[in-house]
């Protein structure tokens, strides 16, 4: 039995945690066959419906110090030699541990898939990988992760892979882009803000649609008013309004000396929502006399 083929309750049963007395590394290899933490295993799966083929290790860096990457990677690379593998699972490895994951995928030649969800990528380590996957002799799927979003120096190699080997797949989930954040415009969010509450009041008796108000403001003679006379008109109108938001409203179109600008909010809401007056009811006639 091979020191990959170890079984779990027998790691189990050894003391996890060792340390050399004149290094942190234990420099025997007969002691990390069995020192090796549980949770970074590479085994060989058997199955009627599986191929034996597969080696699934988790962490190349051992929580134990009992081998450093280097080895580990190196050890690796000798059981895939001598174990001719076509897919190759490697998760939960930082960027560090990542870095070595190149150089073991010019020296297996017989590798088709290689899986590496669940790790940290540096942008240069991650331009490696795809770079090295788009030249290597028999590896037909890379897996980043079907979570991972990719830079866009190494998304410009995978469409180039794809257009020049179409039977090579490589999973991840998006490209980082250079996107810039998109400015906050306070006074639009809380203009709808009071649209949406006068819109949707408690009781239906409530409703009233804000442009009505904001048609009334634009087609006053006074387009600039102390706090107290805008105040008393959103009282008159009759809209259900926060206190707290309707001070910040009159905050956002403040003009010097306290005043608010209603000719300016009544236009910023008129551009984005255009509202058509309201129907002016007719008055009842009353019932001719006989």
């Amino acid at each position: 039995m091979s020191k990959f083929e170890v079984d779990l309750e027998e790691k189990l049963q050894v003391c996890p945690y060792r340390v050399s007395s004149q290094s942190s590394v234990v420099d025997d290899a007969e002691e990390f066959e069995v020192l090796e933490d549980p949770c970074s295993r590479l085994d060989s799966t058997e199955g009627d419906n599986e191929p034996d083929t597969i080696f699934q290790w988790y962490r190349l860096q051992s929580f134990t110090f009992g081998a450093t990457t280097f080895r580990l990677v190196e050890d690796l690379l000798t059981a895939v030699e001598h174990n001719p593998s076509e897919s190759v699972e490697l998760d939960f490895n930082v960027a560090l541990e990542m870095s070595f994951i190149v150089r073991m995928m010019k020296k297996c030649e017989q590798l088709e898939q290689l899986w590496l969800g669940s790790n940290m990528f540096e942008d240069t380590v991650m331009i490696d990988l795809v770079r090295t996957f788009v030249r290597h002799p028999s590896l037909q799927l890379l897996s980043l992760g079907s979570f991972q979003f990719i830079p866009q120096a190494a998304n410009k190699l995978c469409r180039l892979c794809k257009r020049k080997y179409p039977s090579k797949t490589i999973i991840y989930q998006g490209v980082i882009r250079a996107n810039p954040a998109r400015p906050v415009d306070v006074q639009d969010m809380l203009l709808d803000r009071c649209r949406f509450l006068a819109q949707k009041p408690k009781k239906a008796k409530q409703k009233r649609d804000f442009g009505h108000l904001m048609l009334q403001l634009a087609a006053a003679e006074e387009t600039v008013l102390v706090r107290e006379e805008f105040e008393q008109v959103v009282k008159r109108f009759r809209a259900k309004l926060d206190r707290p938001l309707l001070e910040a409203l009159m905050d956002a179109f403040e003009v010097p000396k306290k005043l608010v600008d209603t000719g300016a909010m009544a236009l910023k809401y008129l551009t984005k929502h255009p509202t058509d007056p309201p129907i002016v009811k007719q008055a009842r006639k009353g019932k001719a006399k006989q």
